[in-house]
């Protein structure tokens, strides 16, 4: 997917070997602004449009700042190759968030080697709706039991006297809606903080012209 905005840089002051200095300098450090610009109205639209975003999922939302050699920022969720995690994290941010986001995959598949995508049924969740830490640990050890009944692999569990389905394991699992429209946020919100930000930026750079000069 790919956009585009006009930029006015003439208000660069001084010769042409100055302006050619300073404007990757100015290019670049409105790059940066807008991109944590982008980043904060992220963070701000995600418990609008999920229900219940994880403290994890919110400070997933990163940016890679722009040099003035590179004169590229970029603005996504951290996984693999993006960002920084935590030193426990479980999956990225990345990774779940694609299938929320418009044209994002809508099948995730389970990885070999596990027991499957944990699918709560009727497990005690947290306040933001997932299972807590440890759960499935804890209700085997108070009886319950991993196995297929009925065809269901999970974890199984007895309910006053009900025999109950806690958490079942499946080998994929597919995703409908498409809440949060990642692109279309951050474009909406760079249309409205670049010029603004590009302007700041010149002024400054004119500045450290001025001081140089």
């Amino acid at each position: 997917m790919k956009f585009s905005f006009k930029s006015d840089t003439s208000q660069l002051r001084g010769n042409l070997k100055q302006q050619r200095r300073q404007l990757p300098f100015a290019i670049s450090a409105a790059l940066n602004s807008s991109a944590f610009d982008i980043q904060r109205h992220l963070k701000s639209e995600l418990p609008k449009k999920l229900d219940r975003p994880t403290p994890y999922t919110i400070r997933g939302v990163q940016v890679e700042k722009a040099t003035k050699r590179t004169l590229k920022a970029a603005v996504g969720f951290a996984g693999e190759g993006f960002g920084r995690l935590p030193a426990n994290a479980g999956i990225p941010p990345s990774e779940y968030m694609s299938r929320l986001i418009p044209k994002g995959p809508k099948v995730r598949v389970a990885r070999p080697g596990t027991k499957g995508i944990q699918v709560p049924a009727n497990a005690r969740l947290n306040r933001y709706g997932n299972l807590p830490r440890d759960y499935i640990s804890k209700v085997l050890g108070r009886g319950g039991f991993l196995g297929t009944i009925n065809g269901q692999y999970g974890l199984w569990s007895s309910y006053q006297g009900v025999l109950q389905l806690v958490v079942a394991f499946e080998r994929q699992t597919h995703y409908g809606a498409a809440p949060f429209d990642l692109f279309g946020l951050s474009v909406n919100r760079l249309k409205q903080v670049w010029n603004p930000n590009l302007s700041q930026a010149i002024a400054r750079a004119n500045r450290t012209a001025r001081r140089r000069g």
